[in-house]
């Protein structure tokens, strides 16, 4: 019998997607030093669940129903994690009461969570088994695999090692492929062109760039006849406002997107921009270029860059505030150098390989 490992973060879109990218590295190195299987459940909220969907670094992916079922869900989802099998280790990387109440609904030898001073609820932490350390204004990797590495025991392994795979934690259907093929036909995406990815939407209005301003990046954008820019959107005008301020068949209004097509849709993409949010996570998550906005949040903690994937930020005291824009300090032609700097390296990276 192998060694059985419970993850529990239910929340938010982002924070999955970003917890889930040690996965690769955890079962790896776990197997290669147990020699032996190793079994990964992943509890998250049904909300979020379809980004994880049949991720080969998840054997078994548990949804519960708390953020639309309420408090009437309660019962069900009790009687849900009760049935589960037993965990040798159980660990809350989110560090919630409602996430260190799940697991104590669990059967475990150990429950794992960060201490009462690096937990952001500290009444958590009085519900975990063993505690782990760090500041937790500490950067989110970091935060994430300290947590996994103490409660795995994954000693002499620096952070940088640790994320090289993350893309192997998601997993995008031929279903949801096909269907973003016939999507890019039917809106007349050119896949010869260098796409951008404008993501429109976040969870909060103060962490959304203002459409007027991505007007003024798309204008800088279209005067390279090979760019097409994509308009993704969820729930909100925001698309339908700034595409009504252009005819021109290079700015394109795509359809509501499920998470499965948003996935493949990504894979197709030069470049994802937009605040932070999931799905620019996700396009750090996928490796794949993207320019991340900062306003209210600071990107010394949550700010994930490589060589493709860079940030801007429009204010240097981020406060956490609802009424805190400062996102739209970022002048629009910083957003279209980064993105243009990008392409270009793209295209440099290409010619390369041609010669």
């Amino acid at each position: 019998m192998g060694l059985r490992i419970a993850i529990i973060r239910l929340s938010s879109l982002g924070d999955v997607i970003i917890g889930a990218c040690v996965l690769p590295f955890v079962r790896e190195q776990l197997q290669e030093r147990l020699q032996q299987q190793v079994e990964i459940t992943w509890i998250v909220d049904s909300v979020f669940a379809e980004v994880l969907q049949d991720s080969p670094c998840v054997d078994r992916l548990v949804e519960v129903n708390l953020k639309k079922g309420g408090a009437r869900a309660i019962a069900g989802i009790i009687r849900e994690l009760r049935v589960l099998p037993y965990y040798d280790k159980v660990i809350d990387m989110q560090g919630l009461i409602k996430s260190a109440v799940c697991g104590r609904f669990l059967k475990f030898s150990e429950f794992w969570g960060f201490d009462k001073d690096s937990v952001k609820e500290r009444v958590a932490s009085l519900l975990y088994k063993k505690r782990v350390k760090i500041p937790y204004e500490n950067h989110i990797l970091e935060r994430n695999f300290v947590l996994m590495r103490e409660a795995l025991g994954l000693e002499n392994v620096e952070l940088k090692s640790v994320y090289t795979k993350r893309k192997e934690a998601f997993f995008i259907s031929q279903r949801a492929e096909k269907q973003m093929t016939i999507i890019m036909q039917e809106c007349a995406i050119d896949s010869k062109k260098h796409l951008v990815l404008l993501v429109l939407e976040s969870s909060l209005e103060s962490k959304t760039y203002p459409p007027h301003l991505f007007v003024e990046v798309i204008k800088m954008l279209l005067s390279n006849p090979q760019i097409q820019v994509l308009l993704l959107w969820y729930s909100t005008n925001k698309a339908q406002e700034i595409k009504v301020c252009f005819e021109n068949k290079d700015v394109v209004l795509l359809p509501r997107l499920c998470m499965g097509e948003i996935k493949a849709l990504i894979g197709q993409v030069s470049v994802v921009v937009g605040g932070d949010t999931g799905i620019t996570h996700l396009a750090w998550a996928m490796q794949k270029p993207s320019v991340t906005l900062y306003g209210n949040t600071p990107s010394s903690r949550f700010a994930l860059v490589s060589e493709v994937n860079v940030f801007l930020s429009g204010s240097e005291n981020p406060s956490y505030q609802k009424n805190d824009f400062s996102i739209a300090n970022i002048a629009p032609s910083a957003v279209a150098a980064e993105i243009n700097t990008i392409l270009q390296r793209q295209h440099s990276l290409a010619c390369g390989k041609e010669l």
